[in-house]
């Protein structure tokens, strides 16, 4: 094995897999003893991953404008009497 940083980290990455693979119904930290593999960075990996798959969702503000309302604004910005007028 090429001791490179990428290396390791594509070794640390099979042995978290082969942990998550063959994890279910044994102890954790036995199965992460047995592979050399803390089980802090076990941990770290699967928080990373689900970190990847699961995106933010924003919420919406409750002061947010309607979808309808911005056009509005602009209609009674773009009216007669505010066309001279500076913006600020």
């Amino acid at each position: 094995m090429t001791d490179t940083p990428d290396a390791r980290r594509a070794h640390r990455d099979a042995l978290v897999t082969t942990v998550a693979t063959h994890g279910a119904g044994r102890p954790l930290r036995t199965l992460c003893a047995s592979l050399s593999v803390a089980s802090a960075t076990y941990d770290r990996a699967r928080r990373r991953a689900q970190q990847l798959v699961r995106p933010a969702a924003r919420r919406v503000s409750a002061r947010a404008l309607t979808p309808e309302e911005p056009q509005r604004v602009l209609d009674v910005l773009h009216a007669e009497r505010f066309i001279d007028l500076a913006p600020a």
